[in-house]
C-alpha cells in the first residue's frame, strides 16, 4: 500500500511539474489577446459575423430555415441593448428576436448564452404554410445533426 501511494503521488507531482509552463505559456497568450489594438472595422466585422452565425444556428433550429446561404448582416438589422452590453437584437425578414452573449461578441466569437427568436404575427400563417407545404412535397419531419430525417410511409 506504501508503494502504491508513493508511486501516485510521485506521478501526480509529475504532472504538476510539466503542466507549469504550459499554464504560464495559456496566460501569457490571453494577455497578449487583451492587449491587443483593435481597430473599430474589425471589432464590427467580428460582431457582425458572431451574430450572423448565431442566427443562421437559431433560424435552422427553431423554423426549420433551409435558406442560411441567404442570411447577411448589416449595421441595420442589429443595435446594442440599452441595460447589457453583451445583448443584441436583431431583425431579419419576417423574423425578430435577440441573442444574449455571455462574452463580447465583437471581440470573441462564441454562441448566445440566451436566444429567442420571432415570427412577426403578420407574416407566420404564410411561413407556416410554406412550411407544411414543403415537409410534405418531401416527406421531411426535421434536421438532425444537418441531415434530413425523412418519414417513412405508413402501411
Amino acid at each position: 500500500m506504501k508503494k502504491i501511494t508513493i508511486i501516485i503521488s510521485f506521478i501526480t507531482a509529475a504532472g504538476f511539474a510539466f503542466a507549469g509552463p504550459i499554464k504560464d505559456e495559456f496566460f501569457k497568450t490571453v494577455n497578449d489577446i487583451e492587449k491587443l489594438e483593435e481597430t473599430e472595422e474589425a471589432r464590427k466585422k467580428q460582431l457582425a459575423e458572431t451574430i450572423e452565425l448565431s442566427l443562421k444556428r437559431a433560424l435552422l433550429r427553431y423554423y426549420n430555415y433551409r435558406e442560411t446561404d441567404k442570411i447577411k448582416i448589416t449595421d441595420s438589422n442589429y443595435e446594442q441593448s440599452d441595460m447589457d452590453k453583451y445583448t443584441y437584437y436583431i431583425k431579419f425578414e419576417q423574423f425578430i428576436g435577440y441573442f444574449s452573449y455571455a462574452n463580447d461578441p465583437g471581440k470573441y466569437f462564441s454562441y448566445p448564452r440566451n436566444e429567442r427568436i420571432l415570427i412577426k404575427p403578420e407574416a407566420k400563417d404564410e411561413y407556416y404554410d410554406k412550411m407544411l407545404k414543403e415537409m410534405n412535397e418531401n416527406k421531411t419531419t426535421r434536421v438532425v445533426d444537418g441531415e434530413d430525417k425523412k418519414e417513412e410511409p405508413k402501411k
